[in-house]
């Protein structure tokens, strides 16, 4: 009982104080009565209590591991390739407007990207490890900057030729079990 009456103060708090600051390591949006009403950078501002409220993002670098991906190349061979993109939010109105999660904004870009590009290339393109990086960190940058997101690199986890082998469930209406790589010898 006295946890929630604490809770209630602290809301309410929050709510009247008409001063607030953002950090340098953050960015901000102003909703003033549900709507956004401006972008906010760092350094003390103020609002109006009840009709403004305040969402505020770091802006600091974050990193998304795009797991290893199983594809075919144009000449027939199967690789895994996996990526982890560096990125930070650039523009917190696109941010707050178009993306549910960053994460989930980066792992659907980068994916997109990947198989496109394997799929066009064939195993002594994809040998070329600055080039796939530099395509893919171009495809997704212009991918995610529908979501206000910045892309600063992009790193290969995982790029070697194998084969793939998918093993179903049977008797149930299951989906199939993820794939099992061997790596070729």
């Amino acid at each position: 009982m006295f946890d929630r009456l604490i809770d209630l103060v602290a809301s309410l708090w929050d709510r009247l104080v008409p001063v607030f600051l953002i950090y340098e390591y953050e960015r901000a949006l102003r909703f003033r009565f549900g709507r956004v009403y401006s972008a906010l950078k760092p350094g003390l501002h103020f609002k109006i209590p009840f009709a403004d409220k305040i969402h505020k993002l770091y802006r600091i670098l974050d990193m998304a591991s795009i797991g290893p991906q199983s594809l075919t190349t144009r000449d027939g061979k199967a690789i895994v390739i996996g990526v982890i993109v560096a990125y930070h939010i650039g523009d917190a109105r696109k941010y707050f407007m178009n993306a549910k999660g960053p994460e989930d904004a980066m792992s659907d870009a980068a994916s997109g990207v990947i198989s496109t590009l394997v799929l066009k290339s064939s195993w002594p393109d994809l040998q070329d490890v600055d080039n796939v990086k530099r395509v893919i960190h171009e495809g997704t940058q212009e991918r995610a900057s529908k979501f206000g997101i910045v892309v600063d690199d992009v790193m290969l986890s995982d790029l070697i030729q194998c084969r793939s082998y998918r093993l179903w469930q049977t008797g149930t209406t299951a989906d199939a079990t993820p794939a099992y790589n061997v790596e070729d010898e």
